[in-house]
């Protein structure tokens, strides 16, 4: 359990290390990435999985693209509010260098909220923990 009251224990691995994409309200809205390389029919790819956390009491909305040569290829909307999480999965190449951008918004209920651009599309996969 985090200090703030949000706990990310159930929702990964033991062992699973993340990268805070976002963090708000002491913790009580979190937004967290980490990576697992994966061979497939298409290639060398990162298994993105991506956590949009709430504390009772918060909302907040999320979203993370994927860019290949300057061209949107994914795009990964998350939301979750009073105590609930989103948890999703998307896929970028290895092989083509995917780069990788996104934003954020979170607010106390009825009240007005914090939020804007985590990274733009021209940021390294290196950047986020493998899981």
């Amino acid at each position: 359990m985090c200090a703030a009251g949000v706990s990310l224990v159930s929702a990964s691995p033991a062992q699973a290390a993340w990268r805070t994409l976002a963090y708000a309200y002491g913790g009580k809205v979190q937004y967290l990435a980490c990576k697992t390389p994966e061979d497939g029919g298409y290639g060398p790819v990162w298994k993105i999985t991506l956590v949009f956390a709430t504390s009772p009491g918060y909302q907040g909305a999320a979203d993370f693209r994927v860019w290949r040569n300057g061209q949107q290829v994914q795009y990964v909307p998350l939301s979750a509010g009073n105590g609930a999480w989103d948890v999703k999965v998307t896929y970028a190449s290895r092989y083509w260098d995917d780069k990788w951008g996104a934003n954020w918004g979170a607010s106390p209920y009825g009240q007005s909220g914090v939020g804007g651009s985590v990274v733009n599309q021209v940021t390294s996969f290196s950047q986020i923990s493998y899981c």
